[in-house]
Order: structure tokens, then sequence, then C-alpha cells
């Protein structure tokens, strides 16, 4: 079952702007920022017409890229996480294992771009880095056959960087979320090379 309201990079950048809407905010702080044009100096010999035209199309596709869910890149960053890749290890024998999380950290970072071009001839791309941060608080892993399999009590403070090279950070914001909200672990996340999909 999909989630209708998941949690996702826009829910921290831009609190309370619906879907609809995260395309008009983006090319407003990019505007301010001068952001595209700093970024791709080909720009710089275009009308301000044309540059707000850039300006709106690079937007939505990264209006597009804030949909990602924080559960996604907070599953990519388990995979970095040396306790719970032993304690997976440890569990491909058989039984479980709990590994308290308290104050860890775990980052995950994006690095997606956008290609530009004018009357079909390429003028360069937007090179973007997309970070959440989190930090967890009283959380417990389990950890089974090789795999994450739950999350239990807790919070995290999640902080959700989005830059521009070479303009540097556009938006940086952090929230606060419980761990049932933020990682509803659907499905069982690998940690090593032979752990199975789901455990036994």
């Amino acid at each position: 079952m999909t989630d209708p309201n998941p949690i996702t990079a826009r829910t921290v950048l831009l609190p309370g702007v619906p879907p609809d809407r995260s395309a008009a905010a983006v090319a407003d702080v990019l505007g301010r920022l001068g952001a595209v044009r700093a970024a791709v100096r080909a720009l710089n010999a275009i009308t301000p017409d044309m540059l707000a035209a850039v300006d709106a199309e690079v937007a939505t596709a990264i209006a597009d890229l804030f949909e990602v869910r924080l559960e996604d890149l907070f599953a990519q960053g388990w995979q970095c996480y040396r306790r719970l890749r032993d304690a997976a290890t440890a569990s491909l024998g058989g039984g479980k294992q709990a590994v308290p999380l308290d104050s860890t950290r775990i980052t995950s970072t994006q690095h997606p771009f956008v290609e530009l071009s004018l009357d079909g001839v390429p003028v360069g791309r937007i090179d973007i880095d997309l970070t959440a941060e989190y930090e967890l608080h009283g959380v417990v892993a389990v950890v089974e056959s090789g795999a994450l399999t739950a999350l239990r009590f807790g919070e995290c403070d999640v902080t959700v960087t989005f830059a521009v090279r070479p303009v540097g950070t556009v938006l940086q914001r952090r929230r606060t979320f419980s761990m049932g909200a933020l990682a509803p672990m659907r499905e069982p996340v690998p940690l090593v090379g032979s752990a199975r999909a789901r455990p036994a």
C-alpha cells in the first residue's frame, strides 16, 4: 500500500509547501541567489526572460528530485554503518541481534544533475548535492539473517541540505520525526552480501 503522505526531502526543505507549489518555491530561491546563471557560465549571454524560463525548467526538475523519500535515503546509509554490518554478519548463522543506536549519525548524499540546452544546443549542466543527515536518539535496530528488519523506539533529527555547485548551499533545514513515521521498515534492508531479501 502506498503512503499518501510520505516524508520526503520536500517535507523538510519546503515545510508546508504542497507538491504542486514546490517548483515555484525552488525557482524563487534559485532566482534570488542567481544559482543557475552562476552554475552555467554560458547563460550569462541570454536575456532575462530566457533566463527566467531556464530557471523555471531547472526548478521543476529539482522539485521532482525533492520528492525522494527520506526512508529510501535512510536505507542507503545503513550499509555504511559498521556496527550494523558486524551484527548482520553475526546474524547470518541464525538468531537476532539488537543494536543500540543512541546518538548515532548516518549520512546519505546523492549527486544528481540537470542538463541544459538552448535551441537544441547543450550549454552545460547543473550539478546538485542533496544530503540527508540523520541523528538517532534512543533507537534500537533489530538485525536478522544479515538484514535490518526493525527499528524500535526513539526519534530522529533529520537535516536535509540542497546545494548547487559552485554556488554552495541553497537550502538547509532540520526536523525531528519519530522512527515509526520516518522509517516504517516495510521490507528488510540487506546489510551484507549474503543477506536474504526477507528473514526466514
